[in-house]
């Protein structure tokens, strides 16, 4: 913890390096939620919410983008405005009243959504999501004008071999299982179980940062 502090407070702007804003990623579950509510419920958005909404996403949009397993498209829908600043910080209260507003009226379908964002971190056998492993094609994902990635040609077989051995090896009982996020969080939830159950108290203090994380799995993009 002391190291990402001393980074991302001292180090990245001593180098000029550009960061995200991380403060939009506290409010992936608020997102999702809103989006959920504008999906099933969007007749009952009333014209003060519409207007607050509006500003914050575009919200004509919003219903149709919304995916209950990631943030990723509802949160491409966020606006700006002229300065660059999103107006879910410049409207930060007026949205959490909105917000707070509609799960009143309808809880479930901001609990339903929260279950469809994490339930994978449960289930064993779900297989990762969108792009799978994504070991040696993800630099794609970079904006070649500002990331450079270049290969050696003549290894591309030896790459592709060995992005196969690694699906390969999902698919293999006993071993594909420990590919799953669901089997770590059984796991820590059974050692913390039996470390109370044997009283051994100052064992179980040391998964608390291991419960911590998956919590922070949880509420995350």
């Amino acid at each position: 913890l002391l190291a990402v502090f001393c980074i991302n407070t001292f180090l990245w702007p001593a180098l000029h390096v550009g960061t995200r804003n991380f403060r939009l990623d506290l409010y992936s579950v608020p997102i999702q939620q809103t989006a959920r509510y504008a999906l099933y419920h969007k007749d009952e958005v009333t014209e003060e919410e519409y207007e607050i909404l509006n500003k914050v996403f575009d919200y004509e949009q919003l219903a149709a983008n919304y995916d209950p397993e990631i943030i990723d498209p509802v949160k491409n829908l966020l606006q700006n405005d002229e300065q660059g600043l999103t107006y879910l910080t410049i409207l930060n209260k007026e949205y959490i009243r909105v917000w707070i507003q509609q799960g009143l009226k309808h809880p479930a379908t901001y609990i339903q959504s929260f279950l469809n964002g994490c339930y994978g971190y449960f289930y064993p056998d779900r297989k990762e999501y969108k792009e799978g492993l994504g070991w040696y094609i993800s630099w794609q994902i970079y904006d070649t004008s500002k990331f450079e990635t270049n290969f050696v040609e003549n290894r591309g077989d030896l790459r592709q071999a060995l992005e196969k051995l690694a699906y390969d090896l999902r698919q293999l009982p006993g071993i594909g299982i420990l590919y799953s996020c669901g089997i770590y969080t059984w796991f820590t939830l059974a050692v913390t179980l039996i470390l109370c159950i044997m009283k051994k108290w100052k064992a179980a203090i040391l998964s608390i940062p291991l419960l911590v994380n998956i919590l922070v799995c949880m509420v995350s993009p």
